[in-house]
């Protein structure tokens, strides 16, 4: 397909000289900042936005993105990929978009129907594991992280400076890697919104287990769709908001 082109390269984060107040007084000191670039992108030759992300795995961010908006269906919906010289433009050609709202619209959605369940035992290790795995957000506190799980196995693993991107960029993967996303679990680090949500329906996800809260809208949305809904799920706490019927003792 044509997306064999170079991976879009970047440091993660750089070091910068701070003043920090340690509790008794002010001292110089050197703390990390997480990187973040604007990419413009260009599906078949017209602007379509300004992606805002960290600097690194940007294929699998707009692969991502562009599965979002529907755009394509399957990484080989994209025909031909190609980077400005200074990296900071992509240029994507895909197939004729599936949309049948026209494209760069959100999916028209429906109810998840799904045999998933999940002890409580099983949600704890999965968030445990998200919080052991990001070891770039506590070095920096800067970057959200998502992964895609099917039991208690990560297949895919991102971070991203934007939560929406963190999740688009699992999702690029997984199509990138052929990995199927219907009846799988999204682990999320961060607040849900509804357009989170809306990205967990959109992959065929049964399942969200965030580390923060969502949203009266998300949890309505995650109602009507079919998603159970975890949120706070941190040290051996969680609450489960919609579709309870997944989560067993």
């Amino acid at each position: 397909m044509g997306v064999n082109a170079k991976e879009t390269k970047g440091r993660e984060s750089v070091s910068v000289n701070v003043i920090s107040y340690n509790g008794s007084e002010l001292v110089p000191s050197r703390k990390d900042i997480i990187e973040e670039s604007r990419y413009r992108l260009i599906i078949n030759g017209e602007y379509e936005d300004t992606m805002t992300c960290s600097p690194w795995e940007v294929k699998e961010a707009v692969i991502g993105y562009l599965f979002m908006k529907e755009y394509i269906g399957e990484a080989s919906d994209v025909k031909s990929w190609r980077e400005s010289a200074d990296g900071m433009e992509i240029h994507v050609w895909v197939s004729a978009h599936i949309s049948p709202y026209g494209p760069g619209n959100q999916k028209f959605l429906s109810a998840i129907e799904s045999d998933t369940r999940l002890s409580v035992k099983e949600v704890l290790h999965l968030s445990r594991k998200l919080e052991e795995k990001s070891g770039l957000f506590h070095r920096t506190g800067g970057v959200h992280c998502a992964a895609f799980a099917r039991g208690s196995v990560f297949l895919s693993y991102k971070e991203d400076v934007s939560r929406h991107v963190a999740v688009d960029k699992v999702v690029g993967d997984c199509l990138l890697r052929g990995i199927s996303m219907e009846g799988g679990i999204l682990v999320f680090s961060g607040r849900v919104p509804a357009e989170i949500l809306q990205k967990v329906a959109s992959m065929g996800c049964p399942v969200i287990i965030a580390k923060s809260a969502p949203t009266a809208c998300s949890c309505q949305m995650a109602q009507r769709l079919g998603v159970t809904l975890i949120g706070f799920a941190r040290d051996q706490r969680f609450n489960i908001y919609t579709h309870p019927e997944r989560i067993y003792q």
